[in-house]
């Protein structure tokens, strides 16, 4: 499930989730609702554009993209980061 695409609402960020993670950009796997936000907040502090409902949007659905004991079973280190740099139009 993709919570914003590069483009979208002016957005620099590309953030989605699949079975080993939160991933922004098709980088790195993060596994965890708080280290997306705060690689997010990252991406907002550089000057990229992140519209203002993806972290909402990433908070409602903590719970059912990391449930407890719930396994991701791909692994997130094979992965490698990309961020576009652009800043917000």
């Amino acid at each position: 499930m993709s919570y914003v695409r590069m483009g979208e609402d002016g957005s620099d960020v590309y953030v989605y989730m699949t079975t080993a993670g939160l991933i922004c950009c098709g980088g790195r796997a993060m596994t965890s609702t708080a280290a997306m936000v705060d690689h997010l907040r990252g991406h907002i502090a550089d000057g990229d554009c992140v519209p203002p409902d993806v972290i909402p949007a990433l908070e409602a659905d903590d719970e059912s993209n990391f449930p407890p004991g719930g396994e991701l079973t791909a692994k997130p280190e094979l992965l490698a980061i990309h961020i576009t740099g652009e800043p917000c139009a």
